[in-house]
C-alpha cells in the first residue's frame, strides 16, 4: 500500500476561512487543520517515501502559517536526533536491546514534553480561533511516535519524517518572509500583521 493520502470526510484540510466579520473587514480566521493519523502511522510503519515526504509537506507547511517558532521545532527536533544513536546502535544482544529500549523511552517522553507546551499555549490564548502551532506540532508527531514502537526501521523512517517537515517547515517560512506572507517571519522583516 502506499500513496497519497486518504481522502474524504475526514479528509487533511488546514489553513484559513472567512467568516462573517473577518470576510467585512477582509481578515482570516485560523481554523486548525486536521490531521489524518492513520497516513501519518502508515508512512511510519510502510516503506513509503512518496507518502512520507506528502505528509512532511502538509505539516511543515501547517506549522509554519500556524508560526511555530523555530526554538519550538528545533527543540524537539534536538532531542530527536541525540537518540538516535540508541535506534542505530551497532552493539549486539543485550546491550542492543537495552539502547533500543533507552531509545524507546527517550522518544516517548517527547510526548508528555509537547503536551505540557501546548497546554502552556492554549492556557496564554484567549480566543478560540487563535493559532496553535505546538499542537499541530502535537498532533503530527504523537501519531508517528506511537508508531515507531520498538523498531528501529521505523525510528529511521519517522526521523526522516521529522528531517522533511522541519526543511518544509523552514522553506514555507523563508517564504513568507520574502513574498510579505502573513505571520511571525514577516513581523522580523518590520511588516505587520
Amino acid at each position: 500500500m502506499g500513496g497519497r493520502p486518504s481522502q474524504g470526510g475526514q479528509g487533511y484540510g488546514g489553513g484559513q476561512r472567512q467568516s462573517g466579520n473577518q470576510a467585512q473587514y477582509g481578515e482570516t480566521a485560523w481554523e486548525m487543520p486536521r490531521i489524518r493519523t492513520e497516513d501519518i502511522k502508515r508512512a511510519i510503519a510502510e516503506d513509503d517515501p512518496e507518502l512520507l515526504v506528502e505528509l512532511a509537506k502538509q505539516h511543515g507547511e501547517d506549522l509554519a502559517a500556524a508560526g511555530l517558532t523555530n526554538s519550538q521545532i528545533r527543540a524537539v527536533f534536538g532531542a530527536v536526533r541525540q537518540m538516535e544513536g540508541k535506534w542505530t546502535t551497532r552493539r549486539v544482544g543485550e546491550e542492543r536491546d537495552a539502547d533500543i529500549r533507552a531509545g524507546r523511552r527517550a522518544l516517548l517522553l517527547i510526548k508528555p514534553k509537547l503536551a505540557y507546551q501546548d497546554a502552556r499555549q492554549r492556557a496564554q490564548e484567549k480566543r478560540q480561533d487563535a493559532k496553535r502551532p505546538v499542537s499541530i506540532l502535537k498532533q503530527v508527531l504523537d501519531p508517528a511516535i506511537d508508531e515507531v514502537g520498538s523498531d528501529p526501521k521505523r525510528f529511521v523512517r519517522f526521523l526522516e519524517y521529522f528531517e522533511a517537515l522541519l526543511a518544509y517547515y523552514k522553506d514555507k517560512e523563508i517564504t513568507q518572509a520574502r513574498g510579505g506572507g502573513s505571520g511571525r517571519a514577516q513581523n522580523r522583516q518590520g511588516g505587520s500583521r
